[in-house]
């Protein structure tokens, strides 16, 4: 592994560090309004991995949900009931862990896009920043 390569694996565990701090702290109790499709979404996604589905609606291309399609909802969901059930706490960690996830992936992409560290750092600084990450 060559000196270039470390860097960016020390820029990008600092990167998802940073976010970790600001997503993870006080997930139930931040933001204090429960919004609507934070419980409408829950129960969709309870009812999806309650049910008895086939390996195949997996890749349904439509859903009860606005018409979105299902894949995301019943993996959220199972990863929700391994956490200990489908509740604001456990969704509100997989979303946040999920952002971390996308924060870090982008740096990797955006690494690759621009080929300097400092362009990249800065594009998933600001994609972190997104205030859909934060709530």
């Amino acid at each position: 592994m060559s000196y270039f390569i470390k860097k960016d694996v020390y820029i990008l565990a600092g990167l998802v560090l940073f976010f970790s701090l600001i997503y993870l702290p006080f997930l139930y109790q931040i933001p204090f309004q429960i919004n609507t499709d934070e419980v409408t979404i829950m129960i969709f996604e309870k009812t999806l991995t309650e049910s008895n589905l086939s390996f195949l609606s997996l890749f349904d291309l439509l859903s009860g949900y606005f018409y979105f399609p299902a894949f995301s909802f019943i993996v959220f969901g199972w990863l929700g009931r391994m956490l200990g059930g489908v509740n604001l706490e456990n969704m509100r960690l997989v979303h946040a862990l999920s952002g971390l996830t996308i924060v870090g992936i982008s740096y990797v992409f955006f690494l690759s896009l621009f080929r300097e560290r400092m362009s990249a750092l800065t594009a998933s600084f600001i994609l972190g920043s997104n205030h859909s990450f934060w709530l």
